[in-house]
């Protein structure tokens, strides 16, 4: 062990501990069991829970996440950490999460912390759905926390956008969008489209609205459990660990960032002075960690954001991220990124993007029908659309999370601490991240979808 590791608060905190983890196989989660694995090395087990499908058993989702290039370093210094996982079946969507007797028996002796990050981060699906995971998903992973001896940390991961109607959101748990029963009501009823609209209250999607009502219910049903909310702003690829720029899915921003680029997508809805709050993934999984050390009596809520502290304009992330392309070939060089334009009414930006790219495309489809090739501008067009439509609510305005409680937690650790676990977003400089975050899509995504 490291002499940094020695003096560690945080990593010291964890041995001969075990934790349990929802979402292991998601970007956040991958990071987070890395970063656990390789840092707090007395850490005694990571229990995670994973769905078995009608494709693949337990052993064989396993060797799925174990595989994962964001193990790559654990499995070249220390292969034996990969020993420590061990997976849980359940399911979220399952009563009692479908945790067979013998398993929940070994988490309510064992477990420490539990880590509750899995989650439905589909804007576009019904409310049923997302209700079903985000909410009772969060309600049963309580259930089963309340019955753990000992305790000592419940960490829920939520998102800074779960207040979305707020230009200002302070780390408290703001009232729900909706009531209870109005919320049950709609969904045995399954009203129609223009109900929903009403009971979303100004929430864009079913996710920002369902995020915020299982805050009101980790609230409620906690009972006597120390526990913490987490909530990062827009989680894009790590700055530091396991490697700079690693990234294992195309996420909106990437996406829209990568489209933006390659002058695929030319019109985003906004103006270039709003805020893109951006955060890397490894800061968001090691306050995280550092927050489940320090879980109390009181919900304490944590706001892993940049746009108070460390603010970046939307002009910047994408002319920061394009510069990278046109450096390493990925744009034509003579097309300027100015090429790039925000609006800031919709209607404007349906009709340049009808002239400017719905036409051609269509054309341009044409004369490859004409050639006897298969047509796909306007296909890739439609994506696009779907893309855009789905990061409007998040490109077209901006917000500023504060994160006062954030930055003193900080602020208390020991050097040791703040050097092992960096999430202090005040110290990340823009420019060379963005790129790397680039060269990071270009050789997990990109490469990797040739």
């Amino acid at each position: 062990m490291s002499v940094r590791q020695c003096t560690s608060t945080v990593a010291k905190f964890y041995d001969g501990k075990s934790v349990f983890v929802t979402g292991a196989t998601g970007f956040v989660g991958k990071v987070l069991i890395e970063k656990l694995l390789y840092s707090c090395t007395n850490i005694e087990k990571v229990y995670v829970l994973m769905r078995k499908t009608a494709q693949q058993n337990l052993d064989q989702r396993l060797a799925g996440l174990l595989q994962s290039t964001a193990f790559t370093r654990i499995r070249k210094e220390k292969p034996q950490a990969l020993t420590k996982i061990i997976p849980v079946a359940g399911d979220l969507a399952l009563p009692n999460l479908g945790i067979e007797r013998h398993d929940e028996e070994t988490i309510l002796q064992n477990v420490a912390v539990v880590f509750n990050m899995a989650a439905s981060i589909n804007f576009t699906a019904p409310l049923q759905h997302n209700f079903k995971l985000n909410v009772e998903g969060t309600e049963k992973m309580l259930d089963l926390s309340r019955r753990i001896r000992g305790l000592e940390g419940f960490v829920h991961f939520s998102t800074a956008f779960c207040n979305y109607n707020l230009q200002v959101s302070e780390e408290v748990v703001y009232p729900p969008p909706a009531r209870w029963e109005d919320v049950y009501k709609f969904l045995e009823n399954n009203r129609n489209g223009k109900e929903l609209k009403k009971l979303l209250n100004g929430h864009p999607n079913t996710y920002t609205f369902t995020k915020a009502l299982a805050e009101t219910l980790v609230v409620e049903k906690r009972g006597t459990i120390p526990t913490a909310i987490v909530r990062p702003s827009i989680v894009m690829p790590a700055l530091a660990e396991p490697m700079a720029g690693w990234i294992d899915n195309w996420q909106g921003s990437i996406a829209l960032l990568t489209a933006s680029a390659n002058g695929r997508l030319s019109g985003i809805l906004g103006a270039d002075h709003n805020i893109s709050d951006l955060v890397p993934v490894d800061y968001v999984a090691n306050m995280a960690i550092i927050v489940a050390t320090k879980c109390t009596n009181e919900v304490a809520v944590y706001q892993c954001c940049t746009s108070s502290v460390n603010p970046l304009t939307s002009r910047d992330s994408v002319d920061y991220y394009g510069t990278e392309a046109v450096n390493k070939g990925f744009l034509n060089k003579f097309i300027p990124l100015s090429n790039v334009i925000f609006f800031k009414h919709a209607i404007t930006m349906e009709i340049f993007v009808f002239m400017m790219q719905t036409v051609p495309a269509y054309c341009m489809d044409l004369l490859r029908i004409t050639r006897r090739e298969k047509p796909r501008y306007v296909k890739s067009l439609a994506l696009l659309a779907t893309l855009r439509k789905a990061t409007q609510p998040f490109t077209g305005r901006s917000w500023q999370f504060r994160s006062e409680r954030a930055q003193e937690l900080i602020r208390s650790l020991p050097p040791a601490d703040r050097r092992l676990f960096p999430c202090d977003t005040t110290h990340i400089h823009w420019r060379p991240y963005l790129a790397a975050c680039f060269r990071g899509v270009q050789k997990h995504l990109v490469r990797k979808q040739k």
